[in-house]
């Protein structure tokens, strides 16, 4: 992964928008991991940071320019996102940007990748399940079900079992 000169590169955390820490979408350990990379950053890290695309507080009711938002993630070498409709943004990565799609247990489709490696950045992800003969039939189960029940049972609290430490140390292998 290509950083600007410096110490290292800078880790980005994707996180969605105002609101959506409630409904359980985000990756809860994004602040923690973060506090961890920067507490002990691995070689060729700088440090890492938490960010959103979107608005983030409730007195904020514009969203930013696409612009801003390509300016956003044009910062990072690395990101790390838990799946879902806010890494569009990721069509506008730097070449060789490395994204980290964090998928729930019951979704085993890394959809956002493919923007990321059109884009000419390399994509990986990480799944919660205690196996992957047990994230491919669930997902079967929820891409064969009813859009509404998808949705629900796709990201609802899925994300809170990828623990920081399992995150962190995925690092040295997407510098390489």
């Amino acid at each position: 992964a290509g950083g600007a000169g410096g110490a290292g590169v800078l880790v980005g955390v994707l996180q969605r928008g105002r609101g959506s820490e409630s409904e359980g979408r985000d990756w809860p350990h994004a602040a923690a991991f973060a506090a961890a990379v920067n507490a002990e950053p691995p070689e060729g890290v700088l440090r890492a940071e938490v960010f959103s695309l979107t608005a983030r507080r409730s007195n904020e009711s514009s969203t930013p320019s696409l612009r801003s938002q390509a300016e956003a993630v044009r910062r990072y070498a690395i990101i790390v996102s838990a799946h879902g409709s806010h890494s569009v943004g990721l069509a506008y990565i730097r070449p060789c940007t490395v994204l980290l799609e964090l998928l729930s247990p019951t979704w085993l489709l890394p959809l956002f990748s493919g923007l990321a490696v059109s884009a000419g950045g390399r994509a990986f992800f990480m799944h919660s399940a205690d196996n992957v003969s047990q994230a491919l039939g669930a997902t079967r189960r929820v891409v064969f079900g009813g859009f509404g029940e998808r949705i629900v049972s796709r990201n609802a609290g899925a994300f809170d079992t990828l623990h920081p430490q399992a995150v962190h140390a995925t690092l040295p292998t997407l510098l390489a």
